[in-house]
C-alpha cells in the first residue's frame, strides 16, 4: 500500500474522461516504484497527466515545464498522494517506449522513482479492487487476509480458530480505474465483535490502532484496542446469533483493578 501521502477519498470522474484538447493523443502507461506498492497508472498528454493510484484516486495535474525530453507535471488536484509533488516524465513514455519516472516532494527527500510502460489491455482489465481492498485492516494482526470475489461482494477473510474465522463482505462500485468502497458490513460473530469495539473504541477517545478480539464463552466476548497514542482501551462485549445474524447486546468498558 502507499508508503506516504496516503491517498483518501475519490474525486469524481472516470480514468478516462476527456481532459485536454490533446486527450486523443493521451497514453496509459504503468509504473511502480512512485511511492506505493500496488502499480500507479498515468494517463500521459503533452498539457497534463492524470494518476490513478491503488485504484481508489484520481489526481489530476498540468505541464509546468515542458524540454525536449521530458516534461514536468505539477499543480495536482485534489490533495493528497501528489501533494506539494512534481513528476518529471520522459517523452519517450508518450511514444510508446519504457522509462523512468521522477516524482520529487517537498520536504521528503530525495526522491521517488518509477519505472513505467505501456499498459497492456490485461493491465487495464485487471481487477483494481483487489489492491483497494489488501489493505483493509479490520483487525489487530499480521495475518494477510484472504479475498474471494463472490456474487455478493468480495469476501474478506481472516482466519482464526481459537474465536471464529473474522469475515466482512466488501461491496464496491468502479468506474474504469476507479473502485470505490460502498460498503464493508461485517458477517461472522468475531468480526462484528471486532466493528462494534473499533466502533466504540473511537467513541471513547482512541485515535490509532486496530481492535483484537477473544472469545471467552458462548456468547461473550472480550477485546480493545492498543492505542499507541491513548493509551489501552478493553472491553466486555456480549452477543446474540451467529453469523451475519450476530448481534452486539452490550459492550462495556473493563475498569482498572
Amino acid at each position: 500500500m502507499v508508503l506516504f501521502a496516503a491517498a483518501c477519498s475519490a474525486p469524481t470522474g472516470g480514468f478516462f474522461d476527456e481532459e485536454a484538447a490533446d486527450a486523443t493523443a493521451a497514453k496509459v502507461v504503468s509504473c511502480s516504484g512512485l511511492g506505493s506498492s500496488d502499480a500507479v497508472f498515468l494517463k500521459l498528454s503533452t498539457s497534463g497527466v492524470t494518476a490513478t493510484v491503488e485504484g481508489n484516486a484520481n489526481y489530476r495535474g498540468t505541464a509546468v515545464t515542458s524540454g525536449a525530453s521530458s516534461i514536468t507535471f505539477g499543480k495536482f488536484t485534489p490533495k493528497g498522494f501528489f501533494e506539494s509533488s512534481t513528476l518529471v516524465v520522459p517523452r519517450a513514455l508518450l511514444e510508446g517506449k519504457s522509462a523512468k519516472v521522477q516524482m520529487f516532494t517537498e520536504n521528503v527527500g530525495p526522491h521517488w522513482e518509477g519505472t513505467c510502460h505501456a499498459a497492456s489491455q490485461a493491465e487495464l482489465a485487471a481487477d483494481h479492487c483487489l489492491s483497494l481492498l489488501d489493505g483493509f485492516a479490520g483487525i489487530d494482526t499480521k495475518k494477510k487476509p484472504s479475498i474471494e470475489k463472490t456474487p455478493q461482494g468480495y469476501r474478506i477473510r481472516v482466519a482464526s480458530p481459537k474465536t471464529g474465522d473474522f469475515v466482512w463482505m466488501a461491496q464496491t462500485s468502479t468506474d474504469g480505474l476507479l473502485c470505490k468502497i460502498t460498503d464493508i458490513p461485517a458477517v461472522s460473530c468475531a468480526a462484528v465483535v471486532a466493528d462494534a469495539i473499533g466502533a466504540q473504541a473511537r467513541a471513547d477517545g482512541s485515535s490509532a490502532g486496530e481492535p483484537y478480539v477473544n472469545k471467552t464463552g458462548t456468547n461473550t466476548w472480550s477485546g480493545g484496542i492498543h492505542d499507541p497514542e491513548s493509551g489501552e482501551f478493553a472491553y466486555h462485549v456480549t452477543t446474540k446469533g451467529s453469523a451475519d445474524h450476530c448481534q452486539v447486546v452490550s459492550i462495556k468498558l473493563m475498569q482498572d483493578g
